[in-house]
């Protein structure tokens, strides 16, 4: 695991994801695939095949795991800071984001914060 996917590890353990469930695998792969200037969009097409293709399995189990992870997160996480990142986005008294949702909030968050996390990089286009 490369020091990009230890950070997305940790960034989404503080928000209250499971530390080794499969979603949250999931999850940095996407991460750390977009931000190494992949095409992970459409998710079904282009993020969840290739994590199937990977894992050797179908882009549904991926999908479940991804939403298992982000609804455990979510039940169970620190509200105020997902409050903080998801806002007026999701129901503040139990709503949670689809992956997308997810994905394309932490990115954003990322890239608009990148210079800062990630000097030494430059930010794909």
């Amino acid at each position: 695991m490369n020091n990009s996917m230890y950070f997305y590890k940790n960034l989404l353990v503080s928000m209250g994801f499971k530390p080794k469930g499969q979603g949250i695998t999931h999850l940095c792969r996407l991460l750390s695939a977009h931000f190494d200037g992949e095409c992970v969009f459409p998710l079904n097409k282009q993020g969840y095949a290739k994590l199937a293709a990977q894992n050797g399995t179908t882009t549904s189990t991926i999908v479940k795991d991804i939403q298992y992870a982000i609804d455990y997160a979510f039940s169970r996480g620190d509200r105020e800071l997902l409050n903080s990142l998801f806002g007026y986005t999701i129901d503040r008294f139990g709503g949670r984001p689809t992956a997308k949702q997810f994905l394309m909030t932490i990115i954003d968050m990322l890239q608009t914060n990148h210079s800062l996390l990630f000097p030494d990089q430059v930010m794909p286009v």
